[in-house]
Protein backbone atom coordinates (compact mmCIF):
# COMPACT_ATOMS: atom_id res chain seq x y z
CA UNK A 1 0.00 0.00 0.00
CA UNK A 2 3.01 2.40 0.69
CA UNK A 3 4.23 2.04 -2.70
CA UNK A 4 0.63 2.71 -4.03
CA UNK A 5 1.05 6.02 -2.41
CA UNK A 6 4.38 6.70 -3.16
CA UNK A 7 3.52 6.31 -7.01
CA UNK A 8 0.46 8.31 -6.87
CA UNK A 9 2.33 11.11 -5.34
CA UNK A 10 5.09 11.15 -7.65
CA UNK A 11 2.33 10.91 -10.80
CA UNK A 12 0.74 13.92 -9.21
CA UNK A 13 4.20 15.59 -8.79
CA UNK A 14 4.72 15.14 -12.64
CA UNK A 15 1.57 16.48 -13.33
CA UNK A 16 1.88 19.56 -11.62
CA UNK A 17 5.49 20.16 -12.89
CA UNK A 18 4.18 19.64 -16.68
CA UNK A 19 1.26 22.10 -15.88
CA UNK A 20 3.45 25.00 -15.69
CA UNK A 21 5.89 24.35 -18.81
CA UNK A 22 5.12 27.52 -20.75
CA UNK A 23 3.71 26.36 -24.58
CA UNK A 24 5.26 27.73 -27.66
CA UNK A 25 3.18 30.09 -29.72
CA UNK A 26 3.51 30.88 -33.49
CA UNK A 27 0.83 33.50 -33.72
CA UNK A 28 1.77 36.49 -36.17
CA UNK A 29 1.29 39.90 -35.45
CA UNK A 30 -1.39 41.18 -37.68
CA UNK A 31 -1.64 44.86 -36.87
CA UNK A 32 1.69 46.14 -36.61
CA UNK A 33 1.23 49.67 -34.64
CA UNK A 34 -1.19 49.33 -31.80
CA UNK A 35 -4.60 50.79 -32.57
CA UNK A 36 -4.59 52.82 -29.26
CA UNK A 37 -1.12 54.59 -29.07
CA UNK A 38 -1.00 53.97 -33.35
CA UNK A 39 2.61 55.05 -32.95
CA UNK A 40 4.04 52.16 -30.63
CA UNK A 41 4.89 49.25 -32.37
CA UNK A 42 2.05 45.78 -31.07
CA UNK A 43 3.53 42.79 -29.01
CA UNK A 44 2.36 39.28 -29.31
CA UNK A 45 1.99 38.94 -25.69
CA UNK A 46 -0.63 42.10 -25.46
CA UNK A 47 -3.56 40.62 -27.23
CA UNK A 48 -7.20 40.20 -27.03
CA UNK A 49 -10.13 38.41 -29.42
CA UNK A 50 -13.15 41.42 -30.44
CA UNK A 51 -15.33 39.87 -32.87
CA UNK A 52 -13.26 36.77 -34.51
CA UNK A 53 -10.17 39.04 -34.70
CA UNK A 54 -6.87 39.03 -32.81
CA UNK A 55 -6.12 42.54 -32.02
CA UNK A 56 -2.26 43.20 -30.56
CA UNK A 57 -1.37 46.11 -28.57
CA UNK A 58 2.02 47.54 -26.86
CA UNK A 59 1.03 46.70 -23.65
CA UNK A 60 -2.03 45.90 -20.86
CA UNK A 61 -3.04 49.40 -20.71
CA UNK A 62 -4.00 50.10 -24.36
CA UNK A 63 -6.35 46.42 -23.67
CA UNK A 64 -8.28 48.06 -21.17
CA UNK A 65 -8.40 51.48 -23.46
CA UNK A 66 -9.69 49.41 -26.15
CA UNK A 67 -12.12 47.78 -24.25
CA UNK A 68 -13.87 51.04 -22.41
CA UNK A 69 -14.37 52.19 -26.56
CA UNK A 70 -13.64 49.54 -28.80
CA UNK A 71 -15.94 50.38 -31.56
CA UNK A 72 -13.68 53.63 -31.89
CA UNK A 73 -10.37 52.11 -31.97
CA UNK A 74 -11.39 49.38 -34.27
CA UNK A 75 -11.81 51.92 -36.85
CA UNK A 76 -8.68 53.46 -35.83
CA UNK A 77 -7.10 50.12 -36.83
CA UNK A 78 -8.82 49.48 -40.07
CA UNK A 79 -7.12 53.18 -40.94
CA UNK A 80 -3.94 51.85 -39.90
CA UNK A 81 -4.26 48.54 -42.24
CA UNK A 82 -5.49 50.74 -44.96
CA UNK A 83 -2.47 52.70 -44.47
CA UNK A 84 0.10 49.46 -44.19
CA UNK A 85 -1.38 48.05 -47.17
CA UNK A 86 -1.00 51.22 -49.91
CA UNK A 87 2.63 51.49 -48.45
CA UNK A 88 4.08 48.70 -50.93
CA UNK A 89 2.83 51.09 -54.01
CA UNK A 90 4.41 53.97 -52.15
CA UNK A 91 7.50 52.49 -51.99
CA UNK A 92 7.24 51.19 -55.88
CA UNK A 93 6.59 54.55 -57.11
CA UNK A 94 8.84 56.44 -55.06
CA UNK A 95 12.25 53.94 -55.86
CA UNK A 96 11.09 54.08 -59.32
CA UNK A 97 11.62 57.75 -59.28
CA UNK A 98 14.52 57.83 -57.30
CA UNK A 99 13.24 58.81 -53.83
CA UNK A 100 14.33 57.08 -50.76
CA UNK A 101 11.68 55.07 -49.02
CA UNK A 102 12.66 56.40 -46.12
CA UNK A 103 10.44 59.47 -46.49
CA UNK A 104 7.05 57.17 -46.48
CA UNK A 105 8.17 56.09 -42.88
CA UNK A 106 8.58 59.36 -41.68
CA UNK A 107 5.34 60.12 -43.51
CA UNK A 108 3.34 57.70 -41.10
CA UNK A 109 5.36 58.64 -38.03
CA UNK A 110 4.84 62.37 -38.61
CA UNK A 111 0.62 61.95 -39.68
CA UNK A 112 0.12 59.44 -37.03
CA UNK A 113 -1.69 61.55 -34.59
CA UNK A 114 -3.66 63.77 -37.04
CA UNK A 115 -4.71 60.82 -39.11
CA UNK A 116 -5.92 58.55 -36.10
CA UNK A 117 -7.77 61.67 -34.44
CA UNK A 118 -5.26 62.37 -31.80
CA UNK A 119 -5.04 65.34 -30.72
CA UNK A 120 -3.47 67.87 -27.53
CA UNK A 121 -6.24 67.16 -24.98
CA UNK A 122 -6.58 63.68 -25.47
CA UNK A 123 -3.24 62.42 -26.83
CA UNK A 124 -1.82 58.98 -25.49
CA UNK A 125 1.07 59.67 -23.25
CA UNK A 126 2.61 56.24 -23.41
CA UNK A 127 5.49 56.74 -20.89
CA UNK A 128 3.02 58.11 -18.32
CA UNK A 129 -0.40 56.68 -19.11
CA UNK A 130 1.26 53.26 -18.95
CA UNK A 131 4.94 53.16 -17.10
CA UNK A 132 5.21 49.99 -14.49
CA UNK A 133 5.44 50.43 -11.09
CA UNK A 134 8.45 49.51 -9.85
CA UNK A 135 7.46 49.44 -5.74
CA UNK A 136 7.96 46.23 -4.38
CA UNK A 137 3.92 46.28 -3.23
CA UNK A 138 3.06 46.68 -6.59
CA UNK A 139 5.72 43.69 -7.93
CA UNK A 140 4.87 41.42 -4.81
CA UNK A 141 0.89 42.06 -7.01
CA UNK A 142 2.28 40.70 -9.95
CA UNK A 143 2.67 37.03 -8.31
CA UNK A 144 -0.94 36.60 -8.06
CA UNK A 145 -1.84 34.72 -11.29
CA UNK A 146 1.27 32.48 -10.69
CA UNK A 147 0.30 31.99 -7.12
CA UNK A 148 -3.48 31.81 -7.63
CA UNK A 149 -2.89 28.52 -10.40
CA UNK A 150 -2.02 26.11 -7.16
CA UNK A 151 -5.23 26.41 -5.68
CA UNK A 152 -7.54 26.15 -8.22
CA UNK A 153 -5.42 22.87 -9.62
CA UNK A 154 -5.35 21.68 -5.85
CA UNK A 155 -9.30 21.54 -5.08
CA UNK A 156 -10.16 20.09 -8.61
CA UNK A 157 -7.72 17.12 -8.32
CA UNK A 158 -8.97 16.81 -4.60
CA UNK A 159 -12.09 16.69 -6.26
CA UNK A 160 -11.36 14.37 -8.65
CA UNK A 161 -9.67 11.98 -5.84
CA UNK A 162 -12.83 12.28 -3.80
CA UNK A 163 -14.76 11.02 -6.55
CA UNK A 164 -12.63 8.17 -7.27
CA UNK A 165 -13.13 7.18 -3.49
CA UNK A 166 -16.81 7.64 -3.41
CA UNK A 167 -17.22 5.07 -7.25
CA UNK A 168 -13.83 2.76 -6.66
CA UNK A 169 -14.86 2.46 -2.53
CA UNK A 170 -10.77 3.25 -2.45
CA UNK A 171 -10.09 4.69 0.92
CA UNK A 172 -6.47 5.94 0.10
CA UNK A 173 -8.40 8.26 -2.43
CA UNK A 174 -9.94 9.91 -0.05
CA UNK A 175 -7.08 10.89 2.19
CA UNK A 176 -5.01 12.01 -0.63
CA UNK A 177 -7.53 14.59 -1.70
CA UNK A 178 -7.97 15.95 2.14
CA UNK A 179 -4.07 16.24 2.22
CA UNK A 180 -4.51 18.14 -1.07
CA UNK A 181 -7.06 20.53 0.37
CA UNK A 182 -4.69 21.30 3.55
CA UNK A 183 -2.02 22.64 0.45
CA UNK A 184 -4.84 24.29 -1.02
CA UNK A 185 -5.76 26.30 1.89
CA UNK A 186 -2.52 27.76 2.54
CA UNK A 187 -2.17 28.44 -1.23
CA UNK A 188 -6.18 30.47 -1.45
CA UNK A 189 -4.80 32.27 1.38
CA UNK A 190 -1.76 33.88 -0.07
CA UNK A 191 -3.52 34.07 -3.58
CA UNK A 192 -6.16 36.06 -1.44
CA UNK A 193 -3.66 38.42 0.25
CA UNK A 194 -1.65 39.01 -3.30
CA UNK A 195 -4.91 39.34 -5.50
CA UNK A 196 -6.13 42.22 -2.82
CA UNK A 197 -2.40 44.24 -3.48
CA UNK A 198 -2.50 43.44 -7.13
CA UNK A 199 -6.46 44.71 -7.23
CA UNK A 200 -5.13 47.78 -5.20
CA UNK A 201 -3.73 48.94 -8.03
CA UNK A 202 -5.62 47.70 -11.08
CA UNK A 203 -7.28 50.03 -13.08
CA UNK A 204 -11.02 48.56 -15.28
CA UNK A 205 -13.01 50.32 -17.28
CA UNK A 206 -16.54 51.26 -16.31
CA UNK A 207 -18.39 47.51 -17.52
CA UNK A 208 -15.55 45.92 -15.91
CA UNK A 209 -15.75 47.50 -12.98
CA UNK A 210 -18.72 44.83 -11.84
CA UNK A 211 -17.06 41.76 -12.89
CA UNK A 212 -13.78 43.02 -10.66
CA UNK A 213 -16.03 43.47 -7.36
CA UNK A 214 -17.58 39.93 -8.21
CA UNK A 215 -14.12 38.60 -8.29
CA UNK A 216 -12.47 39.97 -4.95
CA UNK A 217 -15.72 39.17 -3.83
CA UNK A 218 -15.94 35.42 -4.57
CA UNK A 219 -12.01 34.66 -4.47
CA UNK A 220 -12.14 36.27 -0.61
CA UNK A 221 -15.16 33.39 -0.50
CA UNK A 222 -13.39 31.16 -1.76
CA UNK A 223 -10.33 31.14 0.35
CA UNK A 224 -12.64 31.14 3.33
CA UNK A 225 -14.36 28.15 1.87
CA UNK A 226 -11.36 26.21 1.23
CA UNK A 227 -10.49 26.50 4.96
CA UNK A 228 -13.63 25.37 6.22
CA UNK A 229 -13.29 22.47 3.51
CA UNK A 230 -9.86 21.37 5.14
CA UNK A 231 -11.50 21.54 8.24
CA UNK A 232 -13.97 19.13 7.33
CA UNK A 233 -11.45 17.37 5.92
CA UNK A 234 -9.38 17.38 9.59
CA UNK A 235 -12.31 15.65 10.99
CA UNK A 236 -13.14 13.28 8.96
CA UNK A 237 -9.29 11.63 9.39
CA UNK A 238 -9.50 12.03 12.97
CA UNK A 239 -12.64 10.53 12.88
CA UNK A 240 -14.67 12.81 15.34
CA UNK A 241 -18.07 13.30 15.67
CA UNK A 242 -20.01 14.44 12.47
CA UNK A 243 -17.17 14.62 10.71
CA UNK A 244 -18.74 12.26 8.13
CA UNK A 245 -16.91 12.05 4.58
CA UNK A 246 -20.41 13.16 2.72
CA UNK A 247 -20.34 16.57 4.52
CA UNK A 248 -16.50 17.16 3.17
CA UNK A 249 -17.65 16.18 -0.13
CA UNK A 250 -20.52 18.27 -0.28
CA UNK A 251 -18.64 21.64 0.87
CA UNK A 252 -15.65 20.31 -1.70
CA UNK A 253 -18.28 20.54 -4.17
CA UNK A 254 -19.57 23.97 -3.49
CA UNK A 255 -15.48 24.93 -2.77
CA UNK A 256 -14.80 23.75 -6.71
CA UNK A 257 -17.77 25.67 -8.08
CA UNK A 258 -16.80 29.07 -6.15
CA UNK A 259 -13.61 28.80 -7.95
CA UNK A 260 -14.52 28.07 -11.29
CA UNK A 261 -16.93 30.85 -11.15
CA UNK A 262 -13.89 33.18 -9.60
CA UNK A 263 -11.70 31.92 -12.47
CA UNK A 264 -14.10 32.96 -15.13
CA UNK A 265 -14.42 36.18 -13.94
CA UNK A 266 -10.54 37.05 -13.21
CA UNK A 267 -10.54 35.40 -17.37
CA UNK A 268 -12.84 38.05 -17.87
CA UNK A 269 -10.80 41.34 -16.71
CA UNK A 270 -8.00 39.93 -18.73
CA UNK A 271 -9.96 38.57 -22.03
CA UNK A 272 -12.92 40.56 -22.16
CA UNK A 273 -16.17 40.46 -21.52
CA UNK A 274 -17.71 37.92 -24.71
CA UNK A 275 -14.01 35.81 -24.46
CA UNK A 276 -16.29 32.78 -23.40
CA UNK A 277 -18.15 33.27 -26.38
CA UNK A 278 -18.36 30.61 -29.39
Amino acid sequence: MNTIKIRILYLMFILSILSFIPTTSNAEVTNKYCPVTTNELAEEKFSLEYNGETIYFCCNGCKKDFLADPEKYMAKLVEMKTTEESKPHEHDSSNAHGVATQTVDDSHNNTTDESHGHDDASAHDHATDHQQSSTLLTFIGKMHPLVIHFPIALVFTALLFTGLALFLKVEIFNTLSIYLIYFAALSAVLSAVLGLIAGSNASYPSFLLSSFEWHRILGISSSLVTLITAYFGYRQLSQQPNGGVTLYRLVLLLNAILIGITGHLGATLVYGIDYFNF
